[in-house]
């Protein structure tokens, strides 16, 4: 069993940098000129699929990981691992579609200044 630990632990840390790859991916993609939006999407949906294969594997080690804390052990990183699994699987909420709809929509102009949606916001609460 102590032999497990510290395996766990790398597990743990592997997922974490896993996921730190595919948060410069999109980052890449975010600050990327990318004229056609169709590749852009398609990019998008490799991207999310990705997310949504580290949150499913990174899901299975939590559970696993977390059967050996129930018998009293810690294991660095498993707290974090678990935010950021739940930190993921509320960005796939979102698909790439919605995404890049609403990029589409900043680039046509079809945005609300905050200035404007906070005083719309403001005179709903007092009214």
């Amino acid at each position: 069993m102590a032999q497990l630990i510290p395996l766990a632990g790398k597990m743990v840390a592997s997922s974490l940098s896993d996921l730190s790859y595919l948060r410069s991916y999109e980052q890449d993609l975010a600050l990327a000129t990318v004229k056609d939006p169709k590749l852009e999407l398609a990019l998008r949906q490799t991207i999310w699929q990705l997310y949504k294969e580290w949150a499913g594997s990174a899901e299975e080690l939590y559970q696993r990981v977390q059967s050996l804390r129930h018998r009293g052990i810690t294991i660095e990183g498993i707290d974090h691992l678990n935010d950021e699994i739940g930190r993921i699987q509320a960005r796939l909420t979102l698909k790439p579609e919605q995404i890049a709809k609403a990029r589409q929509q900043v680039r046509d102009g079809q945005t609300v200044p905050a200035k404007e949606l906070r005083d719309e916001l403001n005179a709903r609460l007092r009214g």
